[in-house]
């Protein structure tokens, strides 16, 4: 497995200047979906945001090992 090119987020939410390269954005997602990344993100101590971000870095980090 390559190695992780997204660093993994702290449980607690970073200081304002550590976020300001991030982008805000909204997404649609299934309720059932949502509430199972919530339950991950609980168990994990992780904010909903970074848990969704870990998940993207993963598919991305899955897909370029595809290549």
């Amino acid at each position: 497995m390559s190695a992780r090119k997204y660093p993994t987020p702290p449980a607690s939410t970073p200081p304002p200047s550590a976020r300001k390269n991030k982008v805000r954005i909204i997404v649609s997602i299934d309720p059932d979906l949502l509430a199972a990344l919530d339950h991950v993100a609980t168990r994990k101590g992780l904010s909903r945001a970074g848990t969704m971000s870990l998940a993207c870095a993963d598919l991305i980090d899955r897909e370029h090992e595809r290549r």
